[in-house]
């Protein structure tokens, strides 16, 4: 591939991850979260995917899994945490796409290109808004937040700009 060629694979991803960037970092009012909460669990064609794994601040709560569409979501599954933090969720019908766990405010996001079975997540609540959190068994989510986590430092160092992002994309 040519350099050139390598440059325009990797400007979707970065405007899908300053996207992500944005919508993590926004708050959300308590009424939009209890209606998000009340939709339907939507059922879908495509793979079963095992989601587990422990996340502390979050002991006793509902965990949904939401897949993500442009500006809006649409809740996948839900299951409920234990009194440890521990957490399995098993899905079916996921297809290739952008994804978020969310559990009270938090979100964590995930791309998953088809080809996962299992994921694994561990996290404490109380730092995934600094995307500080080991995601394992998707190659794509991992990528994923690795850019993420570069954008969110050059944003908080107030770097983010077009020289930047054309730094980024040139390694």
């Amino acid at each position: 591939k040519t350099i050139t060629t390598m440059k325009l694979n990797i400007l979707p991803i970065l405007i899908v991850a300053v996207v992500a960037i944005i919508g993590c970092n926004e708050t959300q009012e308590t009424t939009s979260n209890s209606n998000e909460q009340q939709q339907e669990v939507v059922d879908k064609k495509g793979a079963a995917i095992t989601f587990s794994g422990q996340l502390f601040g979050g002991e006793k709560e509902d965990i949904f899994l939401d897949q993500v569409v442009f500006s809006s979501t649409q809740p996948v599954e839900k299951t409920s945490i234990d009194a440890k933090g521990k957490f399995t969720l098993n899905t079916s019908g996921i297809e290739a796409g952008i994804y978020r766990l969310r559990i009270k405010d938090k979100r964590i996001m995930m791309v998953l290109d088809g080809s996962e079975s299992s994921v694994t997540i561990n996290a404490d609540l109380a730092k995934v808004a600094n995307l500080d959190y080991q995601i394992t068994g998707s190659a794509s989510s991992i990528l994923f937040q690795t850019i993420n986590k570069q954008l969110f430092e050059l944003s908080r160092q107030n770097a983010l700009k077009e020289a930047s992002i054309k730094e980024m994309v040139d390694t």
